[in-house]
């Protein structure tokens, strides 16, 4: 932690550049999994989309938010149970969006469960790896 970490409680560069590294990479698989979810006749692209760019959105905030607690070395747990929640919250949202917009709900819900599974494990091993040192 430098100085200027300890004094503002702003994370240095190297956690904003693995948040945003692990934002690109995520996003690419993302796409990945969407293009092969709706290959031709397998599913609704707008379910799928919506399931999958949702799942992405909420890990990408309650990634970045986990990286600055890390690397400024403020406690992880409010940030982990706030990105856990708002997981859960994007379940029910998504739920609520097939049930209100006449999507296909099976759909968009295999499609948000099964992102949010791929991304939660890539959070993992990329925090296992990469992560910042936490500050002492």
């Amino acid at each position: 932690m430098t100085a200027e970490t300890a004094e503002t409680g702003v994370a240095g560069p190297s956690s904003r550049r693995s948040a945003l590294a692990y934002g690109l990479v995520s996003l690419v698989l993302s796409t990945v999994g969407f293009a092969v979810a709706v290959g031709p006749g397998r599913a609704d692209a707008v379910s799928v989309g919506l399931g999958v760019y949702g799942a992405w959105l909420i890990q990408i905030v309650a990634f970045w938010h986990l990286v600055q607690a890390l690397g400024t070395g403020r406690p992880v747990l409010r940030p982990w149970i706030v990105g856990i929640a708002a997981r859960g919250a994007g379940l029910v949202l998504a739920f609520g969006v097939a049930a209100a917009g006449g999507l296909d709900g099976d759909a968009l819900l295999l499609a948000y469960g099964g992102a949010m599974l791929g991304l939660l494990l890539l959070e993992a091993g990329w925090l296992a790896i990469g992560s910042p040192a936490p500050a002492r």
